[in-house]
């Protein structure tokens, strides 16, 4: 096998990376955002956020449909690689196993469901809840101090409703996971740069969620179309149905625009903030694709970098056939991913300091 980072594809993006730099440096913009990491994460935050609110506007069906295809498995080995491979905080070998052991039984049984088995939802929420409960407890008993000890029996007492509801419960993880991972962004981000900075992308994430529930696409969408007919069999009534259940138009198509909006600001989280987050990227200037592709190799070792690739490449290949059931099935197997995002939320929070 070629090695990828020797391919002439990632030489040719480093050298179109090169131009773009030389390009900001004669414009007189280059020098503030080589240097300065937190300028240049939030530069890349915003825009983020603006291709998401655009793509949103003028293809949403499209977006949902092929965000999931495309980005979708590379950005759960990322969430896999910095929560798990490289977490910002030591796990220790009893919490790693007791989030991974859960999750990977749910995954399982996800697989099995795909293969026609009878789906077991409470089983699969069940699982999920053990996991942040091992974020949270699984130290041993000396060493549990008060805040963790009241942080799990509140947890323990939420479980116990989100496993008497699982259904809710699915429809609750595929909405909120997606702001979860902002907020573990920029929580990792305290003490790297001015904190207005990372205030003004929560805060441009915010206003755009607003927009969005407030109607405020959807002169654009009539006008357009955007939301009528399919996207390769995707409709909007399906998304409807799937993540608005039992809502009353127009609040529910809007729920569906906000979930686009947030999915998309999702992935690009994964697949470029956190990766410059400090606590995984040491120097203040900007990486090049050959060194990200040479530290994913060495995260994931031959084998796993190997496995990452073919799947990566299966989920499209498979998409040709059939797009709208591949993405389905994708979705399915890669549940485990939302409670992985909580499970490290949670215990980030606790390691965090409380103000006084």
């Amino acid at each position: 096998m070629i090695a990828a980072s020797d391919s002439a594809v990632v030489s040719w993006l480093d050298g179109a990376r090169r131009q773009l730099w030389r390009a900001l440096l004669r414009c007189g913009l280059g020098p503030r955002f080589i240097s300065d990491r937190s300028a240049r994460v939030v530069l890349v935050a915003m825009f983020s956020l603006l291709v998401a609110l655009l793509c949103t506007a003028l293809a949403p069906l499209w977006l949902l449909l092929l965000g999931p295809l495309l980005l979708g498995v590379p950005h759960v080995i990322a969430d896999v690689r910095y929560l798990l491979l490289r977490p910002p905080q030591r796990l220790g070998r009893a919490r790693l196993y007791g989030i991974v052991a859960p999750l990977a039984a749910m995954t399982i049984e996800r697989a099995l469901v795909l293969a026609g088995a009878a789906p077991h939802l409470g089983f699969e929420t069940a699982c999920g809840v053990i996991a942040v409960a091992a974020a949270i407890g699984a130290v041993p008993l000396r060493e549990l101090g008060a805040r963790q000890a009241v942080a799990l029996v509140g947890w323990l007492a939420v479980g116990a409703w989100l496993v008497a509801n699982p259904r809710l419960t699915a429809l609750l993880l595929g909405h909120a996971h997606n702001l979860i991972a902002l907020v573990l962004w920029l929580s990792l981000s305290r003490g790297e740069g001015p904190w207005r900075r990372y205030a003004s992308v929560a805060l441009a994430y915010g206003a755009v969620a607003l927009l969005i529930l407030s109607g405020g696409l959807e002169p654009i969408g009539r006008a357009l179309g955007v939301t009528s007919g399919s996207a390769a069999g995707l409709a909007l009534a399906d998304m409807t149905r799937l993540l608005a259940p039992g809502i009353a138009s127009p609040w529910a198509e809007r729920l569906v625009l906000l979930f686009c909006f947030a999915q998309s600001v999702h992935y690009s989280v994964w697949l470029r903030l956190v990766p410059s987050n400090q606590h995984y990227y040491a120097r203040q200037g900007p990486s090049t694709f050959r060194s990200n592709i040479d530290a994913l190799r060495r995260d994931l070792g031959r084998w796993g970098f190997a496995l990452a690739l073919v799947s990566t490449l299966a989920v499209p290949t498979l998409a040709v056939f059939d797009p709208v059931r591949t993405r389905a099935a994708y979705l399915s197997l890669v549940l485990f991913h939302g409670w992985l995002e909580i499970a490290a939320g949670a215990a980030l929070w606790l390691r965090a300091r409380p103000r006084r």
